[in-house]
């Protein structure tokens, strides 16, 4: 007689008349010689699996031997140990059944050439169910530990755990570095492929490579770099001291995790220390949104020092970088590079008029400020000392500027109602848009007072020096250009003759100078 057995332990199952699998063997073996007089032909082993998923290395083979007919009788040690999947479960009965196994589970005192199958049905719901409340326990301690101070369930590329506590993170000085080279050339203007292609050629150890050779762990590895690793770290403000937990959940036991929106993870600002600072980070995500918006693409080149900022003036398109030899860099209208001269004009302008343009703006930009830097403290003193008071202001004119527009609502329902007529209705609409244009003015005024509130002196000293340092150095770098600006239109002559400029309008966006001025 050809009888088999089958044995699986999983933490699940510790707390639940947990046997190891040298003790079920022993079981098993003693029930058929007793029973059957015979030898087993061959057990079949799980260790440390879950029974709620049947993609077990050890039951595949043993369903392989089934299907071959070269099982009669199947052993286990209880119904638990082939699966805590209610609906699985049965199916792999009835799987025995149509092969003509004979089934015995020895401590639930079944035998399926002689019992009826009444109790299988509620055995395997309370297999389940048994599991299932397990799931929902461990997921509700993690969840409270998390929220009691953290829990660090894996280091981070460029961490490592606190040997002195596992809920700390510490940076890790052989690869910290890696991270800060990844911000470093992704903010002078490379894109994930380009940052990627640079860490291979590098020669620079993978996320995973490293890992293996710190823990020795038999996972497979990503043996290069992709632009996938670097979105990860570009994205991730574990870098600036944050821990974030409950990022993943489960939609059902032993299923794939999906990610959670960011609004409901567990957040610990300031948790250990950053690798990057908080401003360049920001910075980082600026940049990463605005060539999202912008469609900038990096070239093999990495990405021009003025793409996503330089716009048509009359099609409004992006202007594109052409290169000739032996002639400086220049851009023209996409439109125009696209399509032809009967959609737009060139727009054409050379990088290095760009540049001049810009650097002038600037040193004019600081000269006013430091002719101006007592009155900016005065602004500086005067708005700390409103500080409280804004946020009250602000939030009485928002409710001003909605009983505005409800009253110009109102004015479209007499109208609608025969109480007005529509000279009347338009002239009162028109009064009442001014107002509100007047509010939102208000609004943004007291915004920016309140942002000039939250700045120091020394904040005020640190951006002169960095923009001092700019127009010292006399060049603009990709980084330069992401931090100061917001985008240049160009517009062409009316009458273009050959040798002439296009007209230049420079927009500057002062990321670190709002409200200085």
């Amino acid at each position: 007689m050809n009888v088999y057995g089958y044995v699986r332990i999983s933490r699940d199952d510790k707390g639940e008349n947990y046997e190891t699998i040298i003790t079920q063997k022993r079981l098993i073996k003693d029930y058929i010689k007793d029973r059957f007089n015979c030898d087993m032909k061959k057990i079949y082993e799980d260790d440390n699996v879950s029974g709620y998923k049947f993609d077990r290395s050890g039951f595949e083979k043993l369903e392989e031997n089934i299907k071959k007919g070269e099982v009669q009788v199947l052993a286990v040690k209880d119904l638990s140990r082939i699966g805590r999947n209610n609906a699985l479960t049965l199916l792999f009965l009835e799987f025995l059944k149509e092969n003509n196994v004979r089934f015995i589970s020895i401590s639930d005192n079944y035998d399926s050439f002689k019992d009826e199958d009444d109790v299988i049905g509620i055995k395997t719901w309370y297999n389940e169910r048994y599991v299932k409340d397990i799931s929902k326990k461990i997921t509700g301690n993690l969840k409270v530990k998390q929220r009691n101070g953290g829990v660090i369930i894996r280091p981070y590329f460029g961490y490592k755990i606190n040997p002195n506590d596992k809920t700390r993170l510490i940076i890790d000085e052989n690869v910290s570095g890696v991270i800060k080279r990844i911000f470093k050339l992704y903010v002078e203007g490379n894109g994930y492929r380009k940052i990627s292609d640079i860490l291979n050629s590098e020669g620079i150890l993978t996320p995973s490579q490293y890992k293996k050779i710190q823990d020795g762990n038999k996972r497979p590895v990503a043996k290069y770099w992709t632009p996938v690793h670097v979105s990860r770290i570009i994205n991730d403000d574990v870098y600036v001291g944050t821990l974030r937990c409950g990022k993943t959940k489960k939609k059902k036991i032993k299923g794939q995790s999906i990610r959670v929106p960011k609004e409901e993870h567990i957040v610990y600002e300031d948790h250990h220390e950053g690798i990057i600072s908080k401003e360049d980070f920001k910075l980082a995500q600026a940049i990463a949104k605005r060539r999202d918006q912008r469609k900038i693409r990096a070239g093999s080149h990495g990405i021009n020092l003025y793409s996503g900022f330089l716009f048509c003036g009359d099609c409004g398109k992006y202007m594109v970088m052409r290169r000739r030899k032996h002639r400086s860099d220049s851009y023209i209208c996409g439109t125009y590079h696209g399509m032809g001269s009967k959609y737009c004009t060139s727009h054409h302008i050379k990088e290095e008029d760009i540049n001049n343009i810009l650097l002038n703006n600037l040193q004019e930009h600081m000269e006013c400020i430091e002719v101006n830097f007592e009155k900016i403290q005065d602004n500086i003193e005067r708005a700390k000392k409103s500080k409280n008071n804004y946020d009250k202001i602000i939030r009485n004119l928002n409710k001003s500027a909605i009983n505005k527009k409800e009253e110009i609502k109102n004015y479209a329902r007499q109208m609608a109602r025969g109480l007005v007529d529509e000279q009347i209705h338009n002239e009162l609409v028109w009064e009442a848009n001014q107002e509100l244009k007047i509010i939102i003015n208000q609004i943004d005024e007291m915004e920016k007072y309140k942002r000039l509130a939250s700045k120091s002196q020394e904040e005020v000293l640190k951006a002169m020096d960095e923009l001092k340092s700019i127009v010292e150095k006399g060049v603009l770098t990709r980084r330069d250009i992401e931090v100061l600006l917001d985008k240049i239109i160009v517009y062409q002559p009316i009458k273009p003759t050959r040798g002439s400029k296009s007209d230049i309008q420079v927009h500057v966006k002062w990321n670190r100078f709002i409200g200085t001025i």
